[in-house]
């Protein structure tokens, strides 16, 4: 198994270009590389997308749903409620 620190590195490993992966994952290429140059975070989609198409070699940050930032913020509101025994 060969250790790739990030998607740039594992597409020049097996000598793939961006724009043949991207059409392998059904992906934009504008976004995908603005995603492997930081400027931006995947979707959960795109995220799961490349995980799967490089047998999980690839994990990519993702972005943080509405839904996930509303229960944090109940979870601390909660604790901010809560009353000290």
């Amino acid at each position: 198994m060969m250790k790739v620190e990030n998607l740039k590195a594992y597409l020049a490993n097996i000598k793939m270009t961006l724009k043949d992966f991207c059409e392998i994952i059904d992906c934009d290429e504008k976004y995908m590389s603005k995603v492997m140059n930081g400027h931006l975070n995947a979707g959960h989609r795109l995220a799961k997308d490349v995980k799967q198409a490089t047998s999980g070699l690839i994990k990519l940050k993702t972005r943080v749903r509405k839904k996930d930032l509303r229960n944090q913020k109940k979870q601390q509101d909660n604790k901010s409620n809560a009353h000290p025994i």
